[in-house]
């Protein structure tokens, strides 16, 4: 069966300092959320608060999604990505 998979990116702004988590959906639409100070501020976000930010959308976040950081450029970068493999054994963050 084909689920469809929800993609959270912590990514660096282009023409400012500064970070925002894009959301990629399953049709090709991006959102962005915006107002992240460092890479690691957004990757917070993405493992804390992914879930009520979908919820507040009527998506149901125990859908399965991934979760992706830019190269794995940082350590928590790297913590969250091992994270979101081993929970659940889905790569669902509860």
């Amino acid at each position: 069966m084909n689920h469809p998979n929800i993609v959270f990116e912590a990514r660096r702004l282009a023409r400012a300092p500064g970070w925002y988590v894009r959301v990629a959906w399953p049709d090709g639409r991006h959102d962005h959320v915006p107002g992240f100070v460092t890479e690691d501020e957004a990757l917070r976000w993405i493992e804390h608060k992914a879930e009520a930010w979908l919820s507040e959308r009527g998506i149901d976040p125990f859908l399965p999604r991934t979760v992706a950081a830019p190269a794995l450029r940082s350590r928590s970068a790297a913590r969250l990505a091992a994270r979101a493999r081993t929970a659940s054994g889905a790569g669902m963050i509860h």
